[in-house]
Formats: C-alpha cells, sequence, structure tokens
C-alpha cells in the first residue's frame, strides 16, 4: 500500500540528489555566517514519511568540537540573533527564490523557497533550544512506525487524499461560511425592516388618535360654549318676559278699575 504513496525508484534518487545538495547548501551558509553550527534534518524527510511536495525542515545544533565557546541551546535571544545574521546572509544566495524571517513565533525559523532548479522546494531552519523538540520527535516517530508495519502507509495516504482535497476544502469553506453569515444578515435586516415598518404604522396611529381627540376635545369645548352663551341668554330673556308679563297684568287691573 506504501508504494502507491512513494514516489518511483528513479524520481526518488532524483530528489534525494535535490535534498542532499540544498542541506549541504545550507550548511555551507551556516559556516559562512554564524559557524559552529552542523545541520539535522528532522521533520518527515527525517522519518521517512515525506512526499514530493514535503517541507524540508532542518535544525541547527552546536558542534561538540568547540572549545571555550558559551552553551547557546538554551539562550533563545541569543539563538535569534545568530539566526537573524544567517537570514541575511543566506537571503543572497543564487539558489534561493524567496526568504523570510519569522522571529516573533516560539521557535525562531527561516522559511525560504528554493529556485526552479531544486524544484521550489521549501526549506524551514531553526536553531535548537528548550522548545525545538523536532528531533525528539523523529526519534518517537520511527518508534512508533517500527511498532506498527501499518502506520506508514496510513499516515502517506491520508497525507495525499488531504493534499489532493485541499482544493476542494479551500473552495468549499468559505462558501459555507458565507452561507452561514449571510442568513443571519438577511434575518436581521428582515427584522429591521419589520421592526421600522411596525414603528412607523404605530407612529400613524399615535397621530391619527391624537387628531381624533383633538377633534373630540374641540367639539366638546364648542359645544360647552354654546350651552354658556344660552345659559347667558335664558338669564336675560326670562326676566324681561315677565316684566312684560307684568305691565300687561298691571294694564289691564288699571282698565278695569276705569270701567267701574
Amino acid at each position: 500500500m506504501a508504494q502507491l504513496f512513494e514516489p518511483s525508484l528513479h524520481t526518488a534518487e532524483k530528489e534525494k540528489d535535490i535534498y542532499d545538495t540544498l542541506i549541504k547548501n545550507v550548511q555551507i551558509s551556516v559556516d559562512k555566517s554564524i559557524k559552529n553550527y552542523e545541520v539535522n534534518l528532522y521533520g518527515s524527510h527525517a522519518t521517512n514519511l515525506c512526499l514530493p511536495w514535503s517541507d524540508l525542515d532542518v535544525v541547527l545544533i552546536k558542534k561538540n568540537n568547540v572549545e571555550n565557546t558559551p552553551n547557546l541551546i538554551q539562550d533563545n535571544n541569543n539563538n535569534l540573533m545568530l539566526l537573524s545574521k544567517l537570514y541575511e546572509y543566506i537571503r543572497g544566495e543564487p539558489w534561493v527564490k524567496d526568504c523570510k524571517l519569522i522571529s516573533k513565533a516560539a521557535v525562531p525559523i527561516i522559511k525560504l523557497v528554493t529556485i526552479e532548479k531544486y524544484n521550489n522546494m521549501s526549506i524551514d531552519i531553526s536553531i535548537q533550544d528548550d522548545k525545538h523538540f523536532g528531533l525528539k520527535c523523529v526519534e518517537l516517530v520511527k518508534q512508533f512506525i517500527n511498532e506498527f508495519k501499518s502506520l506508514k502507509p496510513l499516515v502517506l495516504a491520508i497525507k495525499n487524499i488531504l493534499k489532493n482535497k485541499s482544493n476542494y476544502l479551500n473552495d468549499k469553506v468559505p462558501k459555507i461560511k458565507d452561507e452561514i453569515h449571510k442568513e443571519p444578515k438577511k434575518e436581521v435586516m428582515n427584522f429591521e425592516s419589520s421592526l421600522n415598518a411596525q414603528t412607523k404604522t404605530n407612529k400613524l396611529k399615535d397621530v391619527h388618535i391624537k387628531t381624533t381627540n383633538d377633534e373630540i376635545e374641540k367639539k366638546e369645548k364648542k359645544e360647552r360654549n354654546l350651552e354658556t352663551k344660552n345659559d347667558k341668554e335664558n338669564i336675560i330673556e326670562k326676566p324681561i318676559e315677565e316684566m312684560k308679563r307684568n305691565i300687561e297684568i298691571n294694564n289691564i287691573i288699571v282698565q278695569e278699575k276705569k270701567k267701574g
């Protein structure tokens, strides 16, 4: 099963030559810039779980035969300074197409891409310190591979499937996210529209009610004024009518006396 996902013998030999050349190039750059460090391979190329597109992971370890030199393995600040020197040198090498230093990572690292002659290989370079467990992981993975014979083909199969499906996953996930974000947005817009419409309706109702109340109040006031006016007229007219009647009665009485 593993042979389905491993490169052919011819391809493997050709790639191995490229890997060996690149490791030598890195070692030369190290010797000319920071010295006293040797290049060690870790990751999938060290565990033989690599595929043609796998990155080349290397870690720099202090050489054991250096005397009277402070041990910098635990000194992360000095490691970053050394890695910066290596970066300034290696970025100008003719076999390097692109190079950047990631200094803010837990383990600072140089990430570079080679020219097309070396298959545009990606290489990650770091310096061994107390947070770097790359070489220990290599030992652990090799133990697992020796203990579980089906592990290697299974890992290679999964890596190959994930690589082939990466474009599909990258295309589909954003669309799903867009749909997830669009629906609530649409619902919010509908809710806001409904709320605005309801608010507008309520305002119209309030205006109508206020207008109706004003009209009723005006009508009642008009009726009250009219009643008041009638009352005033009645107060004036009633005494006058009574006086007229009294006068008429007196006149009748006077005339009757004259006749008698």
